[in-house]
């Protein structure tokens, strides 16, 4: 191979392989929804300036452009070897991510149901590809003239990236002033075609000006940084004492250093400005196409995070002062604070606060196509200030990143392709956890926040750490790069398995088992009656009559409403439900039968007492019930039982009559009478009176003496409605638990644990004949046996393979008497009184952690009442 070709692909290999990499894995990004693939062509066009400039600008850097020309060999020859390499560089990289996005359409659908979007073949799928050759050719013509002109990396890469932005904005605006009414197709041709104009005048200029390039060589003198002119030193041999502190010429350096940032930054906020103005004085429609460069113009501010970080320590390197900067009166770790503060302030102020800053100010002069106008919806649920404050992390997480990359390379060129590579590793590694369906026990895709909260501190104080030692080590090699591949790569297994152990709560290995219960109190053979319900009501009715009563609640959940920062927290701190209701139970009490419900924000009681007389909470509020505020709602005295239905009561009198209480759904507005107003709603539910007994919870049935059972509904007009459930017939009442979802267990007669549908078929769950109750929760089902043992199912159904599904003992205690269903977990109830919380995992999937192992004590109803 030709020496000079072999130079060339020298000089482009470490920017070319990591746009390569880039482009090929691209498609494999978020592989639930291909889509992704959209935002290759700007991805690809800023990998391509980096190889555009990088054709010359490595040459200018190393000081080889002086040799290169000055080589007995033609410059027709020169420039035809580094366009064909550049040509051909970008031909692979643009034909790799073609055939990557092919084989992730073949290989890489993703399987689970659902709707998703693809661009296939038969779509625009062409027409992305077409985008992203032209943008490539843009950025790669663009970075060879500009290079040869200005001479300098940095302010090439800023006119690189400035002139084609521009000119498309003015296209655009152009476009939409003169033919507001341009179609898509029309103006897609005429941007086609002012590319095609800018890559032939691109090319033929940078030609131009390499076939003229003369250079003569260094001469001596001193290598100074770049000056402002407002900081340039005096002229003149008189050495001026020193008037301020090392530290102010620390600043004061790094603000030179950044010069070439912040020119590029006053350029692009007067080209930001200038938008704004053109877009508000043009007055452009929502759909015409200048409208769209406009909107989007302020995400270009993003650049500046990588161009920041990238210029801090390698211009330096590249300068040659960095060695004389480590030799300073000043210590190392002070300089490299400086250094880093400074500058992932500046990247997050440049690339963060200036667009949001200038957006909103848009705003206050009345822009209607700012991010922050309400014509344009962005920040979901944060609101624009959350919005504002992710932008300004992403910025300062870029220009972190980037520095980082900066420590490790020996030019500004280097280390932006280490900084892009960094980012897509990182996007990768993120990618691979969130869509790996479980690793070590730890399910990503449902509780991402956790793998953030973990990977945030870590990656922050690694990278810090590794930067520094890059900072401070002058000798680039092999050692240095496999210290920073060690570091990252322990990173990665630290973020994973640090994961892992804190979903699994794994202090808890430290902590006590399951208490002992105190002496028995209730007993299986005559046992009380527990309630329970999903707004959080525990209810126990002892055989004598006397009523405990709580309401438990998360402090995450306000009104129905998850607020995900509070769930977090709560989850990891204080993941069990804390009482915020009332609890009685009062001796010598009577009622036969009591139950609670929401309306609304309201809470009420309904209870029957001994003598069959029908009582009420004299208030809304649960504390009433607390001080005992019940009053008698009806004159008769034959009520026997109360079930709570949806919407409203079910009552059963001793005559055998069925009865609803409220006729309309009630929760849907609010009551002001109370309680006369629901003391009047008791109304009969057919004329038969042959029932024997009620039960439920939302979901009721009605038995008659014959035997045949009933499900009882109101419509939404109020009405009840029964329905014949013949497969129920040798259920046992009491036992049937009922999710929302339609699912259902119960126990038969002959004492057989069964599990379906509502309104399906049932299956035996298992094949013991001693199961005296049941619970079903969201993804388990919680059984008694008659031996006073607790036994789990997860993920139970009614199918063959379902009921395969081993149980597991919950607990190694063998006196609960009862069981319910309260917040989609499990309450029982041992024999001494003590009430137990069984959280289920279900209810903690897509928040922080998984569920504890052990239960939590919620109360004794014996000792714990007021």
């Amino acid at each position: 191979m030709n020496a000079l070709v072999k130079k060339e692909i020298r000089l482009l290999l470490p920017s070319w392989l990591t746009v390569l990499l880039l482009g090929a894995l691209l498609p494999w990004v978020w592989k639930p929804d291909g889509r992704v693939i959209t935002v290759s062509p700007v991805v690809l066009f800023f990998g391509a300036i980096l190889i555009g400039v990088d054709s010359f600008g490595r040459e200018f850097s190393l000081g080889t452009f002086l040799w290169l020309i000055s080589q007995p060999v033609e410059r027709r020859k020169i420039w035809c070897n580094k366009i064909i390499v550049l040509a051909v560089g970008v031909t692979i990289i643009y034909i790799v991510q073609l055939v990557s996005y092919e084989l992730w359409l073949h290989w890489g659908l993703p399987t689970s149901p659902g709707p998703h979007s693809y661009i296939t073949l038969g779509d625009n799928w062409w027409s992305w590809n077409g985008e992203t050759a032209t943008l490539m050719l843009v950025a790669a013509c663009g970075g060879l003239w500009t290079t040869l002109l200005l001479r300098q990396v940095a302010a090439a890469m800023w006119i690189t990236f400035l002139a084609p932005v521009a000119l498309l904005v003015m296209i655009g605006f152009l476009l939409s002033d003169i033919f507001p009414s341009t179609p898509n197709l029309v103006a897609e041709r005429v941007l086609l075609g002012a590319a095609g104009v800018y890559i032939l005048a691109g090319f033929l200029w940078a030609r131009w000006l390499f076939y003229r390039a003369q250079d003569v060589g260094w001469s001596g003198g001193v290598i100074a940084l770049p000056e402002w002119a407002g900081f340039a030193a005096r002229a003149g041999d008189v050495i001026s004492p020193r008037k301020r502190r090392p530290i102010f010429a620390l600043l004061k350096k790094e603000f030179q250093l950044q010069q070439v940032a912040l020119t590029g930054a006053a350029g692009l906020l007067v080209l930001h400005l200038g938008v704004i103005l053109l877009r508000e004085q043009y007055k452009i429609g929502d759909d015409s196409l200048g409208v769209f460069f406009a909107t989007v113009f302020w995400v270009l501010w993003l650049v500046m995070a990588p161009l920041v970080g990238g210029m801090a320590v390698a211009e330096e390197r590249r300068l040659g002062v960095l060695e004389g900067q480590l030799c300073l009166p000043v210590p190392r770790q002070v300089q490299f604070a400086i250094k880093l503060v400074l500058t992932v302030l500046l990247g997050a102020f440049l690339g963060g606060v200036m667009p949001m800053l200038v957006e909103r100010v848009a705003v206050v002069f009345g822009s209607h196509h700012s991010i922050f106008s309400r014509e344009v919806v962005i920040g979901g649920e944060f609101g624009a200030v959350g919005f504002a404050l992710a932008i300004v992390a992403l910025a300062a997480g870029l220009t972190f990143v980037s520095f980082y990359a900066s420590t490790l390379a020996r030019s500004f060129l280097q280390a932006l392709g280490l900084a892009m590579a960094t980012y897509a590793g990182w996007v990768l590694i993120a990618t691979w956890i969130v869509n790996t369906k479980s690793f070590l026990g730890v399910v990503p895709r449902s509780s991402p926040i956790l793998q953030v909260i973990v990977a945030t501190p870590t990656i922050l104080v690694t990278l810090r750490w590794l930067g520094y030692l890059n900072f401070t080590d002058l000798q680039h090699g092999w050692p240095l790069w496999r210290r920073n591949l060690l570091g990252l790569a322990g990173v990665v297994l630290f973020i994973i398995v640090g994961s892992a152990l804190i979903y699994h709560r794994a202090w808890e290995a430290f902590g006590p088992a399951e208490p002992p219960h105190g002496a028995p109190k209730f007993a299986l053979s005559n046992p009380p009656a527990l309630q329970g319900d999903d707004s959080g009501t525990v209810l126990v009715r002892s055989p004598d009559g006397g009523v405990w009563l709580d309401s438990l609640g998360y402090p995450f959940l306000v009104e129905g409403r998850r607020y995900r920062w509070k769930e977090a927290w709560w989850v990891l701190v204080h993941p069990m439900p804390g009482s915020d209701g009332p609890r009685q139970f009062v001796a010598g009490s009577n009622w036969v039968s009591l139950t609670t419900q929401h309306i609304d924000r309201d809470w009420i009681a309904v209870g029957i007492q001994g003598n069959g007389t029908l009582w009420i909470s004299s208030g809304a509020k649960a504390n009433i019930w607390a001080e005992g505020g019940m009053v008698r709602s009806s004159d008769e005295t034959n009520w026997e039982r109360i079930v709570r239905l949806n919407p409203g009561f079910l009552l059963l009198k001793k005559d055998g009559s069925l009865w609803q209480w409220a006729t309309v759904r009630f929760e849907r507005r609010r009551q002001t009478n109370w309680p006369t107003s629901q003391a009047s709603n008791l109304q009969r539910i057919g004329t038969d009176s042959d029932w024997a007994e009620i039960f439920g919870d939302w979901s009721c049935f009605a038995r008659k003496t014959d035997g045949s059972t009933w499900a009882v509904r109101i419509d939404w007009a109020g009405k009840a409605k029964l329905e014949r459930r013949a497969n129920l017939d040798q259920t046992v009442l009491q036992t049937i638990s009922r999710m929302a979802d339609g699912r259902m267990a119960y126990v038969a007669k002959d004492g057989t644990l069964w599990v379906g549908e509502n309104t399906g078929s049932f299956r035996q769950m298992d094949k013991g004949t001693n199961w005296v109750g049941a619970a079903v929760t969201w993804k388990g089902l919680v059984a008694l046996k008659a031996d006073g043992t607790l036994w789990q199912w997860m993920n139970p159904d009614s199918t063959a393979e379902g009921t395969k599904v081993q149980p597991r003992r919950l607990s190694f205690h063998n006196d609960w008497v009862g069981l319910t269903v309260s917040r989609t977990a499990v309450v029982s109830l041992a024999a001494d009184g003590s009430l137990w919380y069984w959280p289920n995992t279900g209810l903690y999937d897509g928040v922080l952690l998984k569920a504890p192992k052990q239960p939590q004590l919620l109360a004794n109803v014996f000792r714990d009442t007021h």
